[in-house]
């Protein structure tokens, strides 16, 4: 039994123990022929009166030798009986008897390991079967060695017929009550030999027995092993096989404590003191039987008991080792996982702890799922609870609770339960995902796309309504310059203009809403904007409303339109004020921000350089139905006459179009903060605040040539007619084809070009890419109702102007082009 199965090479298992695995060298083979020796000269120690030997300890080496190094412990065992048969044995007994004889002894507890091995034989003992496999298989070597021996004394004379039961018997319960007794105590030695030559770090040599620290009991049970042996065999030993039973007590308490180990070692001990004290006292057993019947009933009995205890406590440490390893597991998932009977939980894991907010999982046990359910998920969780304590097993559903660190944040799960035995009764299982994140992505995908639905809707609407707007104000424009400065009809002009002049407004918010507008970036320092807009905000907030301005973006610079910064501020403030009719605080606050990584306030917000601008009001606050909605267009809270509901939402699409992030906290009667946060531009060389550009340089209309392409019948002709009244030559073209047409034909070649972007068969890009194409570098003044991003493109000499068009407007871009030719 020398080589250990590698499955065998763990820890303490449900599975069998490693095989003995201790090394065969010199050392071994030199004590296994001492101390065969040595034993076969202490016979006489245990012998109760001449010729009457309660065991034959020689036999308990040879099978103990035999499990540990198989056929091997032949040869040194066999090699000592040898000397110990020359010196002995008389010259009357053939030599060669001798040699077979001994061999044949030896062999047949060879074979005996053999059978072990092949009977999953566990030579710790680990359960009650090894004991009863290996008392079975070492009886039965016994009786064939008894056999062998007894056929031996036949042939030398020393046995008659008539004796050779009585032989038999005596040469089998010699050998078995010696293995039985011995046996077991060598082996529990040579796995303590093993265990302790295994290095510190190298542990495939630990083997499965159970490794138990020393008891408290253990002072008086060494005590009690002399009074226990000088009560039964000392003091009373007229008492006969009665008295053996007091060496039971220690015995059993030994097994149970520390098990096969224990067990082994102090039945060696009672047995050789039991026949110690025997051959001292006044009166001996009746029977060598009766010793040797009390010596293997002691051995049989603590070997069962040891194995029992150590398999229970193997059993007892698998349990833990198990419960700490599924503990790690449901520790380690990812979802929250709980177990509750009635609704009041019983268990919980570290996910759950940290999904409620509270700092150990212990912190849950006893609360009532219903106590930590939000008031509207109350009846759902209270209906699937008695759901499950009827024996449903619940599929899926989503519900909202609270967490417990104080903030009452909404918490939203999705959950699935089953029943399960749980301590002693019945319980359920619930397992959990948060779904919070996913949720608020999922609203901000829904908010984006309603807002990209109604851009684009915005956007187509502005463009038509811009083309309408600027035949309004062309003609009107026109009106008004031949009108006598007295006229009655100059007022009706004024006003119409007017009136056209709110409407482009309100479809400039739009635009900007649907990021459709045509923008002017530049590098603009947020402090300074902010600085330049504090006085104009203190004048339209009025006094009841206390400004605070904290200035921190130092030298941090936008890259934005500085216009339309100054309409995020405003459109903020007015927000702020309108939700303080009582008067309030209004804080604004400018700062220069770095996030390295993601941060819990701001989800959305990716890792960089930014810098930040924060309104605060002391207002009514809203509640999350209304925040949910704050930008969408046309979403307002005010009474039908108090406002558009396009403020916030041209708040959000100046702010996304420049690339930046609006967020909102707010909660009822604990007012409102905004917070933008723009990215950080590393360009500051001409930074500046809001404002116009410089005036462009003026250049004479005069004899100057203009091509103008527009899809518009009342567009193109409105748009001629300012041209012309402006001194221009203007040739028309229906669409970009027909433009590039005239473009090609005109002898001499147009001064500028005037372009609609969106036309039929040839749009504005595309008619200014071909005449690039050309190599001609002829100004050209691209003009549209809205501007799509995605297909803005860089074209030398290209400059935009947006719908509609205004008269002073249009002839000042005409002639800022023709200036920059």
């Amino acid at each position: 039994m020398n080589a250990a199965h590698p499955a065998d090479r763990e820890t303490i298992g449900p599975a069998r123990a490693p095989s003995l695995t201790l090394p065969w060298n010199a050392f071994t083979i030199g004590g296994l022929f001492v101390g065969w020796i040595a034993l076969t000269h202490l016979r006489s120690v245990f012998q109760l009166w001449p010729g009457v030997s309660v065991w034959y300890p020689p036999a308990a080496l040879l099978a103990a030798a035999c499990i540990i190094w198989g056929w091997r412990a032949i040869i040194p065992i066999f090699a000592a009986a040898m000397v110990f048969a020359a010196r002995y044995v008389g010259p009357a007994d053939p030599l060669w008897r001798v040699v077979v004889v001994s061999l044949s002894l030896k062999v047949v507890y060879a074979v005996a390991a053999v059978v072990l091995r092949r009977l999953d034989f566990d030579a710790a003992f680990s359960r009650a079967r090894d004991v009863a496999v290996f008392a079975g298989v070492m009886a039965v070597a016994a009786a064939v060695a008894a056999t062998i021996g007894t056929l031996d004394a036949m042939a030398d004379g020393s046995v008659t017929l008539d004796f050779v039961p009585r032989a038999m018997l005596i040469f089998w319960l010699g050998d078995v009550v010696a293995v039985l007794a011995l046996t077991p105590a060598l082996l529990v030695g040579a796995l303590w030999w093993q265990r302790r030559a295994a290095t510190a770090g190298d542990r495939t040599v630990a083997t499965r027995t159970v490794r138990r620290p020393a008891h408290r009991t253990d002072v008086l049970l060494v005590l009690s092993i002399p009074v226990v042996l000088w009560i039964g065999f000392g003091l009373a030993p007229q008492l006969g096989f009665v008295a053996y039973v007091v060496c039971f007590i220690p015995l059993g308490w030994t097994a149970l404590v520390h098990g096969v180990r224990g067990a082994a070692l102090l039945t060696a001990v009672l047995d050789i003191g039991a026949i110690f004290l025997l051959q001292h006292a006044g009166t001996l057993p009746r029977d060598n039987l009766e010793m040797q019947t009390f010596i293997a009933s002691l051995a049989v009995t603590g070997l069962f008991l040891g194995s029992v205890a150590d398999e229970r406590e193997r059993g007892r440490i698998l349990l833990a080792q198990s419960e700490k390893r599924y503990r790690a597991l449901i520790d380690l998932l990812p979802d929250p996982l709980v177990v509750h009977r009635g609704g009041t939980v019983l268990f919980a894991n570290e996910t759950a702890a940290r999904t409620f907010g509270v700092p150990s999982p212990a912190t849950l046990i006893g609360l009532r799922l219903t106590d930590l359910a939000d008031p509207k998920s109350q009846a759902l969780v209270q209906s699937r609870v008695a759901r499950l304590g009827n024996g449903e097993v619940l599929d899926i559903a989503e519900h909202r609770f609270r967490r417990l660190d104080g903030t009452g944040r909404p918490i939203d799960l999705e959950a699935a339960s089953t029943p399960i035995p749980f301590a002693d009764g019945e319980a359920a299982l619930t397992v959990a995902r948060d779904i919070t994140e996913r949720k608020r992505l999922e609203e901000e995908l829904r908010h984006s796309q309603r807002m990209e639905s109604v851009g684009r809707l915005a956007g187509g609407v502005a463009h038509d309504f811009n083309n309408l707007l600027t035949i309004i104000i062309s003609y009107g424009q026109l009106l008004l310059a031949e009108l006598e400065p007295n006229a009655i009809t100059r007022e009706y002009a004024q006003e119409t203009l007017d009136a056209a002049g709110r409407a482009a407004a309100l479809t400039r918010q739009l635009l900007t809403f649907s990021r459709k507008q045509v923008l002017q970036p530049q590098p603009v320092r947020l402090d300074t904007v902010v600085a330049a807009t504090e006085k104009l905000l203190r004048r339209l907030l009025g006094p009841d409303i206390a400004i605070t301005v904290q200035l921190g973006a130092g030298d941090g610079v936008v890259v934005a339109d500085p216009t339309q910064l100054d309409q995020v501020i405003v459109n903020l403030a007015v927000n702020a004020r309108d939700a303080m009719p009582n008067g309030g605080t209004l804080a604004i606050e400018t700062a220069a921000v770095s996030l390295r990584e993601p941060d819990a306030r701001w989800p959305a917000l990716a890792p960089g350089r930014y810098v930040m601008l924060a309104v605060r009001d002391s207002g009514t606050g809203m509640d999350e139905s209304v925040r949910a909605r704050i930008f969408d267009p046309f979403f307002t809270t005010k009474e039908a006459a108090g406002g558009t509901g396009l403020g916030l939402a041209t708040v959000y699409g100046i702010v996304t179009q420049t690339g930046g992030s609006v967020f909102v906290e707010s909660a009822i009667g604990e007012g409102t903060a905004f917070t933008v946060f723009f990215p950080a531009s590393a360009e500051d060389d001409g930074a500046r605040g809001s404002g116009a550009s410089a005036s462009p340089r003026m250049v004479s209309a005069a004899g100057a040539r203009v091509l103008l392409a527009e899809d518009d019948d009342h567009v193109r002709t409105a748009t001629r007619r300012m041209l012309a009244a402006a001194g221009y030559i203007v040739t028309e073209s229906i669409d970009g084809q027909a433009a590039l047409e005239a473009y090609e034909r005109a002898e001499p070649r147009f001064d500028v070009i005037v372009t609609d972007m969106s036309m039929p068969r040839m749009n504005g890009r595309e008619l200014a890419r071909a005449i690039r194409a050309r190599g001609d570098r002829v100004p050209i003044v691209m003009v549209s109702g809205f501007v799509d991003p995605l297909h803005d493109v860089e074209i030398d000499g290209l400059s935009l102007l947006q719908k509609p068009l205004v008269g002073d407007a249009l002839i000042a871009a005409v002639e800022s082009a023709l200036g920059g030719r």
